[in-house]
């Protein structure tokens, strides 16, 4: 549903494979042993060859399958078919090398989870029981119901599970011990064929069919609109919803002069913004950070010179937004959807129906240790500034203020951001780290830091200055109940030993986007 609406080699490579497949079909199943048959068999698989890296693989796969099923017969024809696929690819092997030693393209992509069969599967059947058990219900009826025995058609039941699972193998253990090139928009060539082996029963009357058939629609097309929310997630482009929300601010609080009122940055093309933001709202103009983007010191000096009382902002970098709190303390509205997430900010209190609070548990301590003492630890000297008490770490001291808990006493769900801040004064780059570590039964589930230099400004030596670290938890757990048992220990990490003042340790949870892998994850 989904990849036949998108400009993307998906949909056009499954024709292509069918295509091929049912070419190959008929040359070795039904025994048409005609040339043009074989023809078709060639421009389909060299079609699958150029569309995209996976359904030259199906091709692949296919055509070695091939080789098991030759007779004497088909020995010539079928071996001068493979010879004239691989002279027609022959103009694209030096971009099929070069894409495959650069260091480019996906470097992106994370490796796979060992899960990632599992999860596989179940990103097929739509993430839900009832699809699970439906589909479970429907082939075994069909196998039941079918006169043929179980053995019938077993050895093309072998090729579909073959077909299915050795691109999906193929792909997962490239990932791992290669680089991350699998995703599950690449197995799309090979789906059907799980189908195939699923439902490859044969002499049910028509009528059992189309009710088995209605069945199965049925079931998904109800978890997929209702469950799924597919058509309330997908028609969202990020851009234009952009466009859309940042119009509609405009037009609630009636303002005219938007370049004197409002600020507007996002993370995105500018070319995407641009299109869509000068449809909605020709007079706006807007700071691009996707081919310029600005260190946490330049965003910082760049919103302490903006004297505009609103700021809207879209899929800017997740540390950057507490920053932007500084400056802009109150939130007016927020949207969120598949892969964006949009705010308005004001530097004035507002109220605005539907708005939502920006956390949900927030802890800020002043180093003195009284409220929640017993999740605190390592801080030995304090001193007295300001009538504030601050924690001093000196050039003997490596581990700072360390904070530890169990994740489910802070956060209510997966989906929940975390912001890390911890104000610092140094008279040098400070080179110490704010750590993040998530574990589960003595097992590091996953670890980051940020270092301080990232938000050093040498113009404000030997001033308070603040450094945050910010992580979405639905990166590191894909399913609610993953969150029993974990716990989380935040920390300073004087990794050079220097001398330096800290202050204001927050530990902010706010709502996070369930939607932002939707169309592609469990939600």
């Amino acid at each position: 549903v989904m990849y036949s609406q998108i400009a993307r080699p998906y949909i056009s490579g499954l024709f292509f494979s069918l295509l091929m497949v049912w070419f190959w079909t008929r040359y070795f199943v039904e025994k048409e042993r005609k040339t043009g048959v074989l023809i078709g068999w060639v421009l389909a698989a060299v079609a699958c060859c150029y569309n995209h890296h996976f359904s030259l693989l199906f091709a692949f796969i296919v055509g070695f399958t091939g080789l098991f099923f030759l007779t004497k017969e088909t020995i010539k024809p079928y071996f001068t078919s493979l010879i004239a696929i691989l002279l027609w690819y022959i103009p694209h092997v030096e971009i099929f090398f070069y894409q495959f030693t650069s260091n480019r393209g996906l470097s992106w992509l994370a490796p796979p989870k060992n899960s990632f069969l599992i999860d596989h599967i179940q990103y097929i059947f739509h993430y839900h029981p009832l699809v699970y058990i439906g589909t479970f219900i429907l082939a075994l009826c069909g196998f039941a119901l079918s006169k043929d025995s179980f053995k019938s058609g077993h050895k093309l039941r072998l090729v579909a599970l073959f077909w299915f699972l050795t691109p999906l193998l193929v792909g997962f253990f490239y990932s791992i011990y290669v680089k991350p090139v699998i995703q599950h928009s690449m197995l799309i060539f090979s789906f059907p064929f799980l189908l195939l082996l699923l439902f490859s029963f044969k002499d049910i009357s028509l009528k059992i069919k189309v009710l088995l058939i209605i069945s199965a629609l049925s079931i998904n097309i109800w978890t997929l609109i209702e469950k799924r929310e597919h058509y309330t997630i997908f028609y969202k482009q990020p851009c234009k919803e952009f466009a859309i929300f940042t119009k509609g601010f405009l037009e609630n609080y009636r303002i005219e002069d938007i370049d004197k009122e409002v600020d507007i940055i996002h993370g995105e093309n500018i070319k995407y913004i641009a299109h869509y933001l000068s449809k909605a709202v020709p007079t706006a103009t807007f700071t691009s950070l996707f081919k310029n983007p600005l260190s946490s010191i330049e965003f910082r000096k760049r919103l302490e010179k903006e004297n505009k009382p609103y700021l809207i902002v879209g899929n800017i970098p997740l540390a950057y937004l507490p920053i932007v709190r500084e400056y802009y303390p109150f939130v007016i509205n927020e949207e969120r959807g598949f892969t964006y997430e949009h705010y308005i900010f004001s530097k004035k209190e507002h109220y605005m129906e539907n708005a939502t609070l920006f956390s949900y548990w927030h802890f800020k301590d002043k180093m003195n240790c009284k409220e929640i003492s017993s999740k605190w630890s390592k801080i030995k000297e304090r001193t007295k500034e300001k009538d504030e008490f601050i924690c001093i770490v000196d050039s003997k001291t490596e581990w700072g203020p360390t904070f530890e808990t169990k994740l489910v006493d802070i956060v209510k769900n997966r989906h929940n951001f975390i912001n890390i801040g911890l104000g610092f004064k140094s008279e040098k780059l400070p080179k110490g780290e704010i750590v993040c570590e998530i574990s589960k039964n003595e097992k590091v589930l996953d670890w980051r830091s940020v270092s301080l230099s990232s938000f050093y400004d040498a113009q404000k030596q030997n001033q308070w200055q603040k450094a945050y670290l910010s992580l979405r938890l639905i990166d590191i757990f894909k399913q609610e109940n993953a969150l029993k048992d974990a716990q989380i220990k935040i920390f300073y990490w004087n990794k050079h030993k220097e001398y330096i003042l800290l202050d204001d340790f927050s530990i902010e949870v706010r709502r996070g986007n369930p939607y932002v892998y939707a169309l592609m994850e469990r939600f």
